[in-house]
Formats: structure tokens, sequence, C-alpha cells
């Protein structure tokens, strides 16, 4: 075997941290990345490997990036860039953009590609229909595996399900939500999980507690920990099944941490009393980008625009 033909997953890989970034894979992206995973296993280690050194070169790249903000660089001649310069500076520089969008930070998690069997990528939306008239509305950044013809798994994100004459189960961390003739929405981000039921009745088993929810209700868990079961508005809980994100006193700072699951790239709010004001506000997510100006409008906030789609308000 060649040093080049050896070398071949390695370049792979680089290629596809690259692709795999915050916000710019697609559904498709995905799907094509977890096939190429599987076909070797030199693409399982080069891919490690290239993760591992991505890595380690980020803190040597902060330096990189300090020292040249103090001191101006003299261009390299053309003639003198060997492929030994070219490629570690393209590391260098690949570290660099990773301290602003990780490759590793991409989403879905590398755990959420390879369990999953359906996933939508950042603002995309997708319908499924499974088995005995089981619809399910998956949101942006959702990821759930099928197990067997009564049972899925929500990985991560949020779906709306509407379930048939009977008994279908729904696994969430470390819930179980079961149904029949109902509809509801459920929601897993980090290790938080809401319930929310639309109509009908949905039992949710949590360690060895089990109770349920009626139309119009809603209950929340993390880990072992459950919530009292409360009232709400239906409207605002399935806005984003009409286009749309709505806020009642919410904090700004989870308005953009929900609008940065439907855009590409990342808002951030650099002010912790900015990100304590609170927010009623309806926005369509085909405009999702007016969130900026017009939250730093309403609150007298300055928007930095950075690229990769990196807005700071502060």
């Amino acid at each position: 075997m060649t040093e080049r033909e050896t070398d071949l997953p390695h370049q792979e890989a680089r290629a596809w941290l690259l692709k795999l970034r915050p916000g710019s894979a697609s559904a498709s992206d995905l799907t094509r990345f977890k096939r190429w995973l599987g076909e070797s296993p030199h693409h399982a280690r080069a891919f490690n490997e290239t993760k591992q050194l991505w890595s380690e070169l980020a803190p040597a790249a902060r330096n990189v990036a300090a020292r040249r903000a103090a001191v101006a660089q003299p261009i390299m001649p053309r003639r003198f860039v060997n492929r030994r310069v070219f490629l570690g500076g393209t590391m260098a520089a690949a570290a660099s953009y990773a301290m602003i969008s990780p490759p590793l930070g991409l989403w879905p998690s590398l755990p959420d590609v390879l369990a999953s069997d359906y996933l939508t990528a950042t603002g995309e939306q997708r319908r499924l229909s499974l088995a005995d008239n089981v619809t399910l509305e998956m949101n942006t950044q959702t990821s759930i595996a099928v197990d067997g013809e009564r049972r899925i798994e929500l990985i991560s994100g949020e779906g709306a399900i509407v379930t048939g004459a009977q008994d279908f189960e729904v696994i969430a961390a470390d819930g179980r939500m079961r149904s029949r003739n109902a509809v509801f929405c459920i929601r897993h981000i980090a290790s938080d999980v809401r319930v929310t039921c639309l109509e009908g009745v949905i039992e949710i088993a949590l360690g060895d507690r089990v109770t349920s929810i009626g139309r119009r209700q809603q209950i929340s868990y993390s880990g072992q920990d459950l919530d009292s079961v409360m009232s709400i508005d239906p409207e605002v809980v399935t806005a984003w099944r009409s286009g749309q994100l709505i806020f009642l006193d919410a904090p700004l700072s989870d308005v953009v941490a929900e609008a940065n699951r439907y855009r590409r790239g990342k808002i951030i709010v650099a002010n912790k009393a900015l990100g304590r004001r609170m927010v009623t506000a309806r926005f369509s997510l085909d405009r999702i980008e007016d969130v900026v100006p017009k939250l730093a409008n309403a609150f007298g906030a300055r928007a930095t625009w950075l690229p990769a789609g990196v807005v700071i308000l502060s």
C-alpha cells in the first residue's frame, strides 16, 4: 500500500470535519458521513485521530492568533510555501476556526448521527408516517431512532406526534411516554425533556414513578427530577409547526438559544444583564435573521457581525 493510499482516509476525515461545522451540514451530508464512517474501520480511526489532532492544535492556534494581533507578520513569498508549511497552516487555521465554530460541536453530535435513523439539519423540518396511522413532525435539529413498529427514541430535538388506536411509546432520556389516540409534543434539549399534551392522555414513566397529563397540560423532567404538571397555551408550544416562534415573558438568553436552533452560525449574548431582560415577541422562521435587529432595537443593544454567521449582542 502506498503512502498516498494510507493517508487518504485522513484527507477525507479532514474534509468531513470542515464540512460538518455547525449550521453547514444538511441531512443528506450527515447521512453520507454516517455511511462513510461505517465503510471501513480505517475511516473511523482516521476520523478520531484527526479530531484529536485538531483538539490539540487549538491552544497553539490561539497563541498564534494572539501574537499576530500584536505584531504584523510578513507574508511568506509564494515560492517558499512547501507542502509541509501549507498543511501546517491549514490545520492551524482550522483549529483557529474551531474556537468559534468547532467542527466537533456540529449539530447533531457524532453520537446522534451514529445512533439515529432519521434526523433534520438546522432550519429543516420533516414529516414521517410510521406504523398504524402514527405520524411524526420533526422540528429543526432533531434526531430519532426507530425501535420496532411501536416505539421510537427522541435522541435530541423536538417533535409533534399523532398516535393511533394502539399504544405507542416514545423514549426520551430516562423517561418513557405512552399514548393512544393522542396528539402531543415532546422536546429533548441537552438533559431537559418537556412533554405537552394537545389531545388525549399521555402517560409518563420516570424511574418508579408514573403520572399522566391531559389536554393543554405539560410536564418536564431532567434526570430523575420530575416537575409538577402545568397548564399551557398550545399556540406557543406548537408555533414552530406553523413557521413561527412565540415568546411570552421569556429571558432574552432563552430567546437567543432557541433562535440559534434555526439559523446558521450562532448569536452570542455577551452581556449577562442583557440576557436577563424579558421578551414578548413573535418571529417568523422564514425570516429568522430578523431576530438580531429586532432584539437589538428593542433593548438598545449593539450587534457585532462576525464571519460564519456569528453575531455578538452586547
